[in-house]
């Protein structure tokens, strides 16, 4: 029972970590930046032509398209991890 919780213990925070980085670490350093900008300079102080309302979309959407990816891949990791049943420790 003590090697079954244990074993189940280390799995967990194993996969609880890779998820929690691939969906904090995105949001925080790429996705909130410009939205927290974008906020802040509404409506005035966004340039000529709105320039920096369109490169914070851009960046939004890289952020979005990291943070699906990364999650997907996470998520795949795991699986992976599941199927094979041990040494998923990388």
């Amino acid at each position: 029972i003590v090697f079954l919780s244990l074993f189940t213990q280390r799995k967990i925070n194993n996969f609880t970590f890779k998820s929690v980085g691939a969906v904090a670490s995105t949001a925080l350093s790429v996705i909130f930046p410009p939205i927290c900008e974008t906020i802040t300079f509404w409506p005035n102080k966004l340039g000529r032509f709105k320039w920096q309302l369109i490169l914070n979309l851009l960046i939004i959407i890289f952020g979005v398209y990291v943070f699906i990816a990364g999650t997907t891949l996470s998520i795949s990791n795991i699986v992976a991890c599941i199927r094979e049943g041990a040494g998923c420790d990388d």
